[in-house]
């Protein structure tokens, strides 16, 4: 069941974030129990229930929304909440989980006054940040709030304009923005669906005192809007050999650091400005997430040296490093599971795990025989006795070859910022922290704090497949794998949803996130992980049209290496087959299509750094607005096979020269930017 006991108030009277509850009956052979959600990436770990007496329990502070959720235990076996009458199939990475829903706060609260539900905390970055000399002020409010406006003080003492977009049925967000750094109060005038106006201010309804901010302006950092290119380092080059196809094999074909070097050039050439690592730990795979040694270089990738001089190179050319940081689980080989097995209760290292028997006396042993054997042979090939068998530990996706390190002991948290410290000492620029979804928040907050000592402008980066907006940016994460946005650039492209539903889901997901992390946002439309977006999008124009896109909106765009080539492929191992370094094999559109658009990203600050609208301009064109104060830039991006008419309001240039204004009609996309009086 889920019930709302409780909010949070400011200034006595205005309404905050809700307290709800959480409770499940917990089966007798569950150890441990989680809430799974959008809020997890529906993925278990973030969200565990303290359990007493065969229930469990959790109490989260929520935004009004609603949350499709279910439980899950350390075995990854899901049930819905019975208790909850409201059900619904949500489907996430193609499986489809039957789903309790959680509406905060229930219907039968939003009665009465709508403005008693507007909710704004100037306190909290989602609802007022500040970034690039503008400032972004929000609000979650009743749909039957037909229009909002801000009056601000400071700036002019203007009025200015919200827009609205929908959260769901029952709830919207307006979002202002106000193009000057200086705001010292505001207050919310509303208007109801009735035409009645009232003021919102700091003492909530009916109050015209100002508001006052009190989340401090943010400063531009480099990873706002940087250009990323990410590297499966084993497929990418080697300095030794010319690397063999994959051809569908998980196996080692011999991608080094050194081989990477070399090819820093071709790196620069398209404009890139942070390389993105996976893993480059020893490790028995070739993906290598199932780190044995968090400080070493795998001798295989040429070891320490060669990742000092992949540094020194990749500075020397302007390209910031990000290394993953393997932080949710380690190899069974690690030092510290070894010698927690080996000497169980009695290891210092015993509750870094989650093992889910009380003593190896409750383990097969021939379970337990066919693990050893695994250990001594290096963690390389698990044992055909144990494939497919429930490990006696909690593990990434239950599996046995990566044990799931506990959050709850402080040795471990001290362990992972030890990492960390190592190598920020080393000269990496930042860490994208592997199934972040799956950690704690404490253990998330612990990672940022130990990075940001470390170097105060290093990027952390986490992985979310879903659900971006709810984790807590500023505190957790500098920005996300914009799992989010790569949906729906790819369903508008393919045809799925149309423009306004695009413009609906992009503008909803960034006005739940602080401004300064939306521009953090590594924006991707594949990875190691996924299919190739050409594949997934199923030609050429079609992928080259999705890039446009991406390149348009606000945040980082990323590049997943052969991107730029046209490399197409399946999901893993596929999308992880050999660079192509033939020339002759290149789509040259593409390549020229991508050293364009970084450039465009590089001669417009607007384009990089400004706040976005977006607009649908018919069922299959989406038009995106980029400002700052003193610059526009406009991207009206049709999908293949689609025209479009569109009346320009004043003068604009196109990017590759001359002018324009009026109406224009095309089907092909259009970039244009002009200055903008301040």
């Amino acid at each position: 069941m889920y019930e709302v006991v409780g909010a949070e108030h400011y200034h006595r009277s205005r309404l905050g974030v809700y307290k709800v509850l959480f409770r499940a009956r917990i089966p007798g052979d569950v150890r441990h129990v989680y809430l799974v959600s959008e809020l997890s990436s529906y993925y278990i770990g973030r969200h565990e229930l303290a359990v007493n007496d065969g229930v469990g329990e959790i109490v989260l502070d929520l935004l009004p929304g609603t949350y499709p959720y279910f439980f899950g235990d350390e075995r990854m076996r899901y049930w819905p909440d019975e208790d909850v009458a409201t059900k619904t199939k949500v489907r996430h990475w193609g499986i489809t989980y039957e789903a309790s829903v959680a509406r905060v706060p229930p219907d039968d609260f939003l009665v009465g006054d709508p403005l008693d539900y507007f909710l704004h905390n100037e306190g909290d970055p989602r609802f007022l940040s500040h970034f690039a000399g503008y400032v972004a002020v929000r609000a979650v409010a009743h749909s039957s709030i037909a229009d909002a406006r801000l009056e601000v003080l400071g700036c002019g003492e203007r009025t200015y304009p919200m827009r609205k977009y929908p959260l769901d049925s029952r709830l919207t967000i307006f979002e202002g923005i106000v193009p000057c750094d200086s705001v010292s109060g505001y207050v919310f005038r509303v208007r109801s669906a009735d035409g009645e106006e009232a003021f919102f201010g700091e003492g909530g309804a009916g109050d015209d005192t100002p508001i006052r901010p009190m989340h401090r302006p943010s400063n531009v950092k480099w990873f706002h809007g940087a250009l990323y290119y990410q590297i499966f380092v084993d497929s990418f080059a080697s300095s030794t050999q010319e690397l063999p196809p994959r051809h569908g094999r998980e196996v080692r074909l011999g991608g080094d650091l050194l081989g990477i070097v070399e090819e820093l050039g071709h790196i620069e050439s398209l404009g890139a400005e942070v390389l993105y690592l996976t893993p480059i730990y020893v490790a028995p795979s070739y993906h290598r997430y199932d780190v044995i040694d968090h400080k070493r270089v795998d001798p295989y990738l040429g070891g320490d040296e060669a990742f000092r001089a992949l540094i020194t190179k990749a500075h020397e050319r302007g390209i910031r490093v990000v290394i993953d940081l393997v932080a949710h689980h380690v190899s069974p080989c690690s030092t510290f599971f070894v010698d927690a097995l080996r000497r169980w209760r009695k290891s210092e290292y015993w509750g870094w795990f989650r093992f889910l028997v009380d003593d190896l006396s409750e383990v097969d042993p021939r379970d337990l025989g066919a693990l050893w054997s695994f250990i001594n042979g290096g963690c390389r090939e698990l044992p055909r006795e144990i494939r497919g068998r429930d490990s006696f530990y909690e593990g990434f996706f239950n599996l046995w070859i990566m044990p799931k390190l506990d959050y709850g002991n402080e040795g471990v948290r001290e362990y992972v910022c030890d990492v960390v410290r190592h190598w920020l000492g080393l000269g990496v620029d930042g860490v994208r922290v592997d199934v972040a979804l799956g950690i704690p928040d404490e253990g998330l907050e612990r990672i940022w704090e130990c990075v940001k000592e470390a170097r105060e402008d290093a990027a952390v980066i986490i992985e979310v497949s879903r659900g971006v907006p709810h984790h807590r940016y500023g505190y957790t994460a500098d920005g996300a794998m914009n799992y989010d946005l790569m949906f729906a650039v790819r369903r508008f492209i393919g045809g799925s949803i149309t423009a306004r539903e695009f413009v609906d889901r992009v503008a909803s997901l960034n006005a739940r996130i602080p401004l300064p992390s939306v521009h953090a946002m590594y924006n991707l439309l594949d990875s190691h992980d996924t299919d190739r977006a050409i594949t997934a999008l199923g030609g050429v124009e079609e992928y080259m049209r999705a890039l446009t896109i991406l390149f348009a909106l606000p945040g980082s765009p990323a590049l997943y290496y052969g991107d730029e080539v046209g490399m197409g492929g399946g999901g893993i191992p596929y999308c992880r087959e050999t660079m192509v370094w033939d020339e002759g094999r290149w789509n040259k559109d593409i390549f020229r299509h991508v050293k364009f658009l970084a450039y465009l990203r590089r001669r417009f600050r607007s384009l990089r750094l400004g706040y976005a609208v977006l607009e649908p301009v018919n069922e299959g064109t989406v038009a995106i607005h980029r400002y700052l104060p003193e610059e526009e830039f406009l991207a009206i991006v049709p999908r293949p096979g689609w025209e479009f008419s569109y009346e320009l309001e004043g003068r604009y240039s196109r990017v590759a020269g001359g002018e324009v204004s009026g109406a224009v009609y095309r089907s092909e996309p259009l970039l244009l930017f002009r200055t903008l009086s301040s």
